[in-house]
């Protein structure tokens, strides 16, 4: 229907603008417009659904960069952490909807090995 397609034109709008923030080094704008997309898409899905997955790994994709650019530690310990907390409940919702064994429960967890290690809390 055109509603739905409104729908989707509209998370592709904000996506876009969120992505070129992301660009300039505008993470906190990027992050308020993904957290609106979140929003849109929990309340078109419910909270357990493949696009919210999708939604809550590109905020944590967004507070990753945000901790990789931060000069300040404790900015990026901060944004690390919302990170990981993002990319847990993406592979969470992911495993939900799509298996246990889908790539986007993977790369979720990747990422959340990868902050691990950047941050020094792997086990060798």
């Amino acid at each position: 229907s055109s509603l739905a397609l409104e729908g989707i034109e509209r998370i592709d709008f904000l996506s876009d603008r969120a992505s070129q923030y992301v660009g300039t080094g505008d993470f906190e704008e990027a992050l308020g417009i993904l957290r609106d997309v979140l929003k849109i898409q929990k309340s078109k899905f419910g909270k357990i659904h493949s696009e919210v997955a999708s939604a809550h790994h590109n905020i944590g994709i967004v507070h990753a960069k945000c901790a990789q650019n931060s000069t300040n530690v404790s900015e990026s310990r901060e944004s690390n952490a919302f990170a990981m907390t993002e990319f847990r409940v993406a592979a969470h919702v992911a495993r939900q909807t799509k298996g246990e064994y889908h790539p986007s429960v993977a790369v979720s967890l990747a990422r959340i090995g990868l902050i691990q290690i950047q941050v020094g809390k792997h086990i060798d």
